[in-house]
């Protein structure tokens, strides 16, 4: 399975480019001729990728700031480093995704399955984690200063 690189850091994608790198990544999990998507360093500020499937993709060093991704499905995707500070996570499937050291400051990530997910080092500052799955979830290092775990589920 072949990955390049489709952006570089902090630039910014357009909704035309975002549109072919995800219809490559689609083909690449159906086991077809495509590629896993490559959006590592990607301005996707405010984008609504909302009920997206990008399991598997590199977003490390993303910017997904204000970004609406509720229903999407991130299971095993790197995304750490990235900026998800605000963004809207409601059920969202980041099952074994790699968080670490990510901005999820304030951001509302209720409902969603952060099963074996590393989060170490992560701000989850003043975030909306209510009814998440933690189960097994790295937490080590992680700033929960001011966040909801009202119904949180498992332990890490």
């Amino acid at each position: 399975m072949k990955t390049t690189k489709e952006t570089s850091t902090n630039s910014p994608v357009t909704p035309n480019e975002l549109k072919k790198i995800l219809k490559s990544h689609e083909k690449w999990l159906r086991g077809e001729t495509g590629e896993c998507a490559d959006l590592s360093g990607a301005n996707l500020s405010g984008f609504n990728l909302n009920s997206t499937d990008l399991h598997l993709a590199n977003l490390s060093g993303a910017d997904l700031s204000g970004a609406s991704l509720c229903y999407a499905d991130f299971r095993g995707a790197d995304l750490q480093g990235a900026n998800l500070q605000g963004a809207d996570l409601t059920s969202v499937n980041l099952k074994g995704a790699n968080l670490k050291g990510a901005n999820l400051q304030g951001a509302n990530i209720w409902g969603s399955n952060l099963a074996y997910a590393d989060l170490s080092d992560t701000d989850l500052s003043n975030a909306n984690l209510g009814s998440v799955g933690l189960t097994g979830a790295d937490l080590s290092g992680a700033d929960l200063t001011g966040a909801d775990l009202t119904g949180a589920i498992g332990s890490t």
